[in-house]
């Protein structure tokens, strides 16, 4: 799918923020506002492997428990990619605790 301008500022491994804020909507049917800020996390899988990338911290609204949401993309082979949208909770308060949750659930 290609939606909106695919420039450096605004693209993550051929993904879009627009394309981050549809699949927040998809994932949590709630509106996906600004960016706030982008972090770099490193967590160990349960299986041993590592998994690094970027973690967008979203605003979001009409959301009952959140106003604010953790979206990344993990390729899952060489032709495909996903991406994962967690919102803040009390067990996933940080974007490394989010990417933590996500792997735990998989």
């Amino acid at each position: 799918m290609s939606v909106g301008s695919r420039t450096t500022e605004n693209c993550l491994l051929g993904v879009t923020l627009l394309e981050l804020q549809l699949a927040v909507h998809q994932t949590l049917d709630c509106i996906a506002g600004a960016l706030i800020e982008i972090v770099g996390v490193k967590v160990r899988r349960v299986n041993g492997t590592v998994w690094e990338g970027n973690v967008h911290v979203l605003e979001i609204s009409d959301y009952p428990d959140a106003e604010r949401c953790y979206a990344w993309l993990e390729i899952i082979d060489e032709r495909r990619l996903t991406i994962r949208v967690i919102p803040h909770s009390a067990e996933a308060d940080t974007a490394t605790k989010a990417v933590q949750v996500a792997h735990r659930e998989s």
